[in-house]
């Protein structure tokens, strides 16, 4: 199995490990915050997530195709720009949900107040 099949592979799975993961890691967040009043809501969760994945997708395109179609002529091709659509901008945008839903679900505005 080459590199590029798994790469490929890894990007069309990558939708579906965004979605499990970003559940997941409210459901964390849910637990350390059981507080509802102090808790991020899901649609600001929701919100959040979709952003970064939006942004994180359209600069691993951006990549994916200048580094696809930098490749010398026999490995470039007419096609070469697909490679950002199904692989750099997925992977980009599920490691996007990854840190960001990490970062989040450890997020407590309880914090300053068990200070006092």
């Amino acid at each position: 199995m080459t590199m590029g099949a798994v790469l490929l592979g890894l990007g069309f799975v990558s939708p579906v490990v965004s979605i499990v993961s970003a559940g997941l890691l409210y459901a964390l967040h849910c637990r350390v915050c059981p507080d509802p009043q102090k808790r991020i809501s899901g649609i600001v969760y929701v919100a959040v997530m979709l952003v970064c994945a939006a942004l994180a997708y359209v600069l691993g395109l951006q990549y994916g195709i200048a580094w696809a179609c930098s490749a010398p002529p026999p490995g470039g091709g007419n096609l070469c720009g697909l490679a950002g659509f199904f692989v750099t901008g997925p992977i980009a945008a599920m490691i996007a949900v990854l840190v960001s839903g990490g970062s989040l679900a450890f997020i407590r505005s309880d914090r300053t107040e068990s200070r006092r």
